[in-house]
C-alpha cells in the first residue's frame, strides 16, 4: 500500500492537495494550480503543531486567471468586496505508506504554489522521520472557509492647519495627508463578519509597521472638502474637491490655492478628508480643523484664573500669540518626564509585531496619615512601541495635576507597568523576548519654563554600560534622524543640542547606518566609499550624489550608563 491516507485508501481528506487545470485568458493555454499553502508540522511533547499563515497573495488576480475562461463560476456572487473571495483551508493527520504520494511534483509550474509548498525538493527533510509512528492513529481532519476582508486604514494629519493672510506663501496652501495600513488593537469579545467588515476608528486601530509604502495604497486617491461645522461650502461654486493620489512613502500633498483661500472669511472651518473605499482598502475619514487667520492676527486665550473655594489651587489657562511666537499657559502642575525604548528585534519574522504596553500608574494618600487609595491609571491612553527603528526615542510627558490626575497636596507614590500581552501568545511558543528601556525617567516643576527644577531623577547601582542600538556588522540599527539632502550640502549630522547628546548618563554615540534616495530607490551609504565621519555627522564624498531634496536617514546607536536607564 503506497498512497496515504486512513489504510491506505486514497481520499481527498487525507492526501495532497489535487491539481486542477484552468484556460489562461491572457495565453489561452491550459496550465494547472493547487493549493497556496501545502506543508506539514511535527507535533511537540504537548503534542501540538503551529502553523503561521500570512495571506499577502494576489487572490483576487490568482482568481479571475483560474476561472474569467470557466464554463461554470467560482461560486461567489458579487466580487464586489473581499469577503466575497473565500479561501478553503483542510487540516489533517492521516498514517502516511509514502512520502513521496505527499508531495506536489512539479510546484514551480503550478499556479498559486510557487512558494509554501512541500514538493519532490523537500522529501530529505523527513529522511531521518519514521513514518512508521504514523500507523498508529486512524487520522482525522478539520476544514473551513477562511473570510478575506479589505486592509483598514489610518489618515495621519495634524488636529489643526492654520491659514495667516498676508503671509508669504500666497500662492498655495498645502498640506500633507500620511495614509498607513492599519491593525485592530486586540480584543477579548469575538466579532461578527459585518463588523470586521466595517471601517473601525482611529482610536481602534495600530498601525502597522513601516507599510506606508504598501502596494495596497500607492496611487489611492485623497479627496478633501472644506465646509464651516455646519457642512456647508464656503466657496461660491458649492462643494469643491481637492484631490490627490498618494506617492510612493505613503503621503498625499492636498494644495488649495489662492482662488480658493481669498473665498475664505477669517474664522474657522472643518477640513474632511475621504479615503474612498477599494477592493483591497475599507474607507476611511479624517477631521480636522482649519483656522483662517486675518493680518496683524493677535488671539487671546480664556481668562487666566478660576477661583474654586475647595481646590483654591485650580488654575484656568489661556494662550496668545506674538508674531509666531505661542505663549504658553503657567504650568503650575509638576510632570513625570522620560523616554522609552525598545530594540529592533529581527530574530524572526513575528519579533517585530512583540509591542510592549506601557502603563503609568498613581496612588496617594493624605499627608500624616497610613492609608493609600487604590491605583490611578494616569493619562487617557496606553503606549504601544515596539522598535527603536520605528518608533524612536518615545517621549512622555505626564501631568500630575490639572492636565491629569489631581496629586497636588498629597503623598504619592508612581508605578511604571510594562507588558507584551498583544503578541503573548507567539512569544511563548517560540520563548521570544521583548526588551524595555526607560530613559531620562525625572519628577520635574516644568517642561517650559527655563528656571524648572527637577526635583528627583531615577538612577541606580548598576555598574557599566548600556548600548541603545546595535553595531554588530550585518545588524546595525539606531534611532534614525532625518536630514532633507540638497546637491549644495555636504554635510549633515545632529546638533549638540539634540536629546540623544543630552540624556543622562550619556557616554557616546556611534553613527552606525547610513540610508539615501538614489533613483528613487532607497540606496545604503558605506564609510569611506560614500562618506566620512566627523564627530556625530557625515560629510559626503564628492562622488556621492542622491535625488536632490529626499531624504538622508542617519541612524545613531547609543551608550548610556547603566545606573541611568530603567
Amino acid at each position: 500500500l503506497k498512497s496515504p491516507g486512513v489504510e491506505g485508501v486514497r481520499s481527498r481528506m487525507f492526501n495532497r492537495p489535487e491539481e486542477w487545470q484552468y484556460l489562461d485568458p491572457e495565453t489561452q493555454e491550459t496550465n494547472s494550480y493547487s493549493s497556496y499553502v501545502w506543508d506539514y508540522r511535527i507535533t511537540d511533547a504537548d503534542g501540538l503543531a503551529s502553523f503561521n499563515v500570512t495571506f499577502d497573495d494576489d487572490y483576487i488576480g490568482d482568481h479571475h486567471r483560474i476561472f474569467d475562461e470557466s464554463l461554470f463560476s467560482s461560486g461567489s456572487i458579487t466580487f464586489d468586496s473581499m469577503d466575497d473571495y473565500r479561501l478553503y483551508i483542510r487540516v489533517f493527520h492521516a498514517p502516511i505508506y509514502d512520502i513521496e504520494e505527499m508531495a506536489l511534483s512539479d510546484s514551480d509550474n503550478l499556479l498559486c504554489s510557487e512558494n509554501d509548498v512541500f514538493d519532490f525538493e523537500r522529501i530529505s527533510e523527513l529522511e531521518n522521520y519514521s513514518l512508521k509512528e504514523t500507523v498508529f492513529y486512524s487520522g482525522g481532519y478539520g476544514s473551513g472557509l477562511v473570510t478575506l476582508f479589505s486592509e483598514d486604514l489610518m489618515l495621519g494629519v495634524p488636529n489643526l492647519l492654520t491659514y495667516q493672510y498676508g503671509s508669504e506663501l500666497n500662492d498655495s496652501f498645502a498640506f500633507d495627508v500620511e495614509v498607513v495600513e492599519g491593525d485592530l488593537l486586540p480584543d477579548t469579545n469575538l466579532m461578527t463578519i459585518s463588523e470586521l467588515s466595517g471601517s473601525f476608528e482611529s482610536n481602534n486601530l495600530i498601525p502597522e509597521s513601516n507599510n506606508n509604502n504598501s502596494y495596497l495604497i500607492q496611487g489611492m486617491p485623497i479627496v478633501v472638502t472644506v465646509t464651516n461645522y455646519s457642512g456647508v461650502s464656503p466657496f461660491a461654486e458649492g462643494n469643491v474637491q481637492f484631490s490627490a493620489y498618494v506617492n510612493n512613502y505613503g503621503i498625499a500633498t492636498i494644495n488649495i490655492t489662492d482662488y480658493y483661500l481669498n473665498q475664505l472669511d477669517p474664522g474657522v472651518y472643518q477640513i474632511n478628508i475621504y479615503a474612498p473605499s477599494r477592493t483591497l482598502t475599507k474607507e476611511a475619514y479624517r477631521f480636522v480643523t482649519l483656522e483662517v487667520r486675518p493680518e496683524n492676527f493677535l488671539k487671546f486665550g480664556e481668562p487666566t484664573m478660576r477661583l474654586d473655594l475647595l481646590n483654591w489651587y485650580d488654575s484656568g489657562w489661556g494662550g496668545a500669540y506674538f508674531g509666531a511666537d505661542y505663549a504658553f499657559y503657567e504650568d503650575i502642575y509638576p510632570r513625570l518626564t522620560g523616554y522609552l525604548a525598545t530594540p529592533h528585534n529581527t530574530t524572526s519574522q513575528w519579533a517585530l509585531s512583540d509591542y510592549v504596553e506601557v502603563d503609568f500608574f498613581a496612588k496617594t494618600r493624605d499627608i500624616d496619615t497610613t492609608e493609600w487609595s487604590n491605583w490611578i491609571e494616569l493619562g487617557s491612553e496606553d503606549i504601544y512601541i515596539n522598535s527603536l527603528v520605528y518608533d524612536g526615542l518615545y517621549y512622555f510627558e505626564l501631568p500630575l495635576g490639572q492636565d491629569g490626575e489631581m496629586l497636588m497636596g498629597k503623598e504619592v507614590q508612581l508605578n511604571i507597568s510594562a507588558n507584551a500581552f498583544y503578541n503573548q501568545t507567539g512569544m511563548e511558543e517560540t520563548y521570544r523576548e521583548q526588551k524595555l528601556y526607560i530613559l531620562n525617567l525625572s519628577l520635574v516643576s516644568s517642561t517650559i519654563r527655563n528656571d524648572s527644577e527637577i526635583f528627583q531623577y531615577y538612577t541606580d547601582s548598576d555598574i557599566g554600560t548600556q548600548i541603545i542600538g546595535d553595531n554588530t556588522a550585518g545588524n546595525e540599527y539606531g534611532v534614525e534622524r532625518y536630514f532633507e539632502y540638497t546637491t549644495d550640502v555636504d554635510a549633515y549630522g545632529i546638533d549638540s543640542d539634540d536629546i540623544l547628546l543630552n540624556l543622562r548618563g550619556f557616554d557616546s554615540v556611534e553613527i552606525v547606518n547610513v540610508t539615501g534616495m538614489k533613483d528613487y530607490n532607497v540606496t545604503f551609504l558605506k564609510e569611506t566609499d560614500d562618506y566620512t565621519i566627523d564627530g556625530n555627522s557625515i560629510d559626503l564624498k564628492p562622488q556621492t550624489t542622491l535625488d536632490n531634496y529626499s531624504d538622508i536617514i542617519i541612524s545613531y546607536a547609543l551608550t548610556i550608563d547603566k545606573n541611568s536607564v530603567l
